[in-house]
């Protein structure tokens, strides 16, 4: 399982601070791929790989041609064009979407969540949100690697607000 992190420009100072909180725990990831818009100039890519790359296992991304243009359009965007570019370069893996609001707050956070979802038996793991129309499943949880041929729907959010 692969985990990734969707980093807008209004939550980088919250982003430093997930990462500093997650890197104090235990077993926090054995993977995780920090994936930027194209709002990030090459500084402060680069400044942000100096700062993590101490982090083991963490890969900074930026999707290069997506610009944000406010909330709810950028975050849907966002994911689903991070879904496409981790699914690329780890092909075979699960995806487990964080956001930076999203804090996990104990050691073995990551282990606890991949155990439950090899258990499961489900391509999908997270809340769903059965008040919404259509109901859906909301951004943070587990993502089969094939995602877009089980739920193509997913990819609608690139032409909805979110």
């Amino acid at each position: 399982m692969i985990a990734v992190l969707g980093v807008c420009r209004k939550d980088l100072e919250l982003t430093h601070v997930w990462m500093e909180w997650t890197n104090t725990l235990v077993d926090c990831w054995r993977k995780l791929v920090v994936v930027l818009t194209a709002d990030f100039t090459d500084e402060e890519l680069n400044a942000l790989w100096r700062k993590w790359e101490t982090s083991q296992g963490v890969m900074v991304l930026r999707l290069p041609e997506l610009q944000e243009n406010g909330y709810p359009g950028s975050a849907s965007h966002l994911f689903v064009n991070a879904l496409d570019l981790v699914g690329k370069r780890f092909p075979e893996h699960s995806i487990l979407w964080l956001e930076p609001d999203a804090i996990p707050i104990e050691d073995g956070w990551f282990t606890a969540i991949e155990e439950e979802y090899i258990h499961c038996g489900y391509p999908f793991m997270g809340h769903l949100e059965l008040k919404a129309n259509p109901p859906h499943m909301a951004g943070v949880g587990v993502y089969p690697h094939n995602w877009d041929a089980l739920a193509p729907r997913i990819r609608q959010t690139l032409t909805a607000p979110d």
